[in-house]
């Protein structure tokens, strides 16, 4: 008998597979976009008039074609953002009988306007996971799924002001909410995207029992989940490699029977929701798919959304016996901030010696090299021996969506193992954070930083958890800068708060990472200061921190009537 853990779940990826079958109509809605929004709304289209659907993934048309039955074609093209230029003359080419073909500008606004549907639900472009959840909830309760951006928002409110039902889900930035929010019946939003396709998939069990669900990262198109199983189950979020307790446990309490879970990729999260529910819930992972008397079986064909480059690592570990510390230098390589949590091992032959972990996340600002440290005490009988750092790091967005994990090459899964280097490492720059303010003209906090110490210090700094247009966000500065004994600077961060966001913001958190070294910023200090609004243009300050523009403006009016009255005299 095989030991592998994977064996019941690889019998599953075997026997579950993907056909092109016969549906209501003999056609297929064929999408060629670049745009994610287009594929979704063009699988969304033929989910709701019953047709198969099938998308360009690639500018190579090959793997369409691998999966494409000889059945009738329509046609969905976009007019300026094509996967593929003169595909209709290709499928023709090809053999395929196209019965017709149209070009669309904004797949998104143009195709509901066919479906006669009076219910809408709104998700923001810059979430696109919310689009993902949402869309089986959405073909069960035929609604259609509205992606608002700033562009668009002033043409979807007519559209909805007159609507039976306007379901907001997931997060808004302010601008947007305000604007939209006179239309909304009903709001989804918790500030945690795991809890929010929990919620939604409530909403669903109040129109239809399911003991299925669907089980997705939210990073691609795909029509079965799109359509939830064709009404029958809502979608779940998890992450790359993270099984949220919350999901998990909604899957037990509600007896859930069957987990679906979208791409081989996600193979792991199907184990331990099969091992975590002590086999009570029967996985299936949908990975591959066919055409019917094909005996090739091809991977999945979905359509990848927008997502952020994350990429954390480790460079080193070495530890201070003076000081009694181990120093741990990451560097995000990522094209934004992340979340880190470390719990480390540090190891002797094998055996374990102490392990000590982060007291809560970190942050780390994209393309950051920061020094993180951790009071150890290591026998001074062992310093001598090559010492092993185990790292079990996982990183994410969010502080409650850490989904990735630092490992070694080649490997899957944590831990990260590296050498432990042993080292004095002398530092005795010191600095204070004396201040924190924030400057509506030019948009941007400046945190003042004074060189406290006797010898000049590199420094660098970070605001934890500040509101930035309604949504919480953590902000770095980008770089280092140099300060001289007894000097002060100030560190510029960009970030366009309005009104709202200053009150919300009156105590901000701030963290310094400082050092002698540019290189190795070996110390920080955390602080929480009280936000000084500081005006530097007459408007900023005849309207004030606090909002009030009509008696700003009014103060404006009379002041140019008083000039132009002085003119003329």
């Amino acid at each position: 008998m095989s030991n592998n853990p994977l064996l019941g779940v690889t019998i599953v990826w075997i026997l579950l597979l993907v056909f092109f079958v016969s549906s209501a109509h003999a056609e297929i809605i064929v999408i060629n976009s670049k745009d994610w929004k287009d594929v979704y709304s063009g699988v969304m289209y033929a989910n709701f008039k019953g047709y198969s659907a099938a998308f360009l993934n690639s500018p190579n048309p090959t793997g369409l074609f691998n999966i494409l039955p000889k059945d009738n074609i329509i046609l969905l093209e976009s007019k300026n953002n094509a996967m593929v230029d003169n595909f209709e003359n290709l499928l023709k080419v090809k053999e395929y009988n196209v019965v017709s073909s149209r070009k669309l500008s904004n797949f998104n606004l143009e195709l509901y306007k066919e479906l006669g549907l009076k219910r809408f639900i709104l998700v923001e472009e810059d979430y696109p996971y919310a689009a993902i959840i949402a869309s089986p909830y959405a073909y069960l309760t035929k609604s259609w799924v509205f992606i608002v951006d700033d562009s668009n928002v002033n043409t979807i409110t007519p559209i909805i002001s007159g609507a039976d039902n306007v379901l907001s889900f997931g997060l808004f930035k302010r601008s947007l909410h305000d604007t939209l929010r006179p239309y909304i019946s009903k709001e989804i939003n918790t500030g945690n995207k795991f809890k929010d396709s929990i919620m939604l998939a409530n909403e669903f069990g109040k129109i239809k029992q399911f003991k299925q669900v669907l089980i997705t990262d939210g990073k691609s198109v795909e029509q079965e989940l799109l359509s939830g199983s064709k009404g029958a189950s809502p979608a779940l979020l998890v992450g790359d490699n993270l099984l949220p307790d919350t999901i998990l446990d909604y899957i037990k309490s509600k007896a859930i029977k069957t987990a679906v879970v979208i791409g081989g990729n996600l193979g792991v999260i199907g184990e331990r929701i099969r091992e975590r529910t002590k086999k009570n819930v029967a996985v299936f992972i949908k990975f591959g798919q066919s055409i019917s008397g094909a005996n090739r079986i091809y991977a999945l064909t979905m359509f990848p959304l927008p997502t952020p480059h994350l990429n954390l690592s480790i460079l080193s570990a070495s530890y201070d016996p003076e000081q009694k510390k181990i120093f741990v230098r990451f560097k995000n390589t990522g094209n934004v901030g992340v979340f880190e949590f470390t719990t480390l091992r540090i190891k002797n032959k094998g055996n374990e010696i102490l392990s000590i972990s982060d007291s809560e996340p970190v942050f780390i600002g994209a393309g950051e090299e920061v020094i993180n440290s951790y009071d150890a005490v290591i026998p001074e009988s062992v310093l001598s021996e090559k010492l092993i750092v185990e790292f079990y790091t996982s990183y994410g967005e969010t502080v409650d969506g850490l989904e990735k994990y630092i490992t070694s090459k080649g490997k899957y899964g944590p831990p990260l193992s590296l050498p432990l280097k042993i080292e004095t490492l002398k530092d005795s720059s010191d600095v204070e954070i004396t201040a924190v303010k924030y400057y509506p003209g030019d948009r941007r906090f400046a945190i003042s930083i004074k060189n406290t110490g006797n010898v000049g210090a590199w420094a660098s700094v970070v605001l934890n958890d500040v509101m930035v247009n309604g949504i919480r966000k953590s902000l770095s500065y980008d770089g280092k800068k140099y300060i001289g004994v007894g000097k002060e600077k100030e560190f510029y961060i960009t970030a366009r708060l309005d009104r709202f966001d200053l009150e919300e913001n009156e105590i901000v958190n701030v963290k310094v990472m400082y050092g002698e070294n540019k290189e190795a910023m070996i110390k920080s200090k955390t602080k929480e200061l009280e936000l000084e609004i500081v005006e530097t243009n007459l408007i900023g300050m005849l309207i004030g921190s606090n909002g009030n523009i009509m008696l700003g403006v009014a103060i404006i009016i009379i002041i140019a009537v008083s000039l132009i009255i002085k003119k003329r005299r």
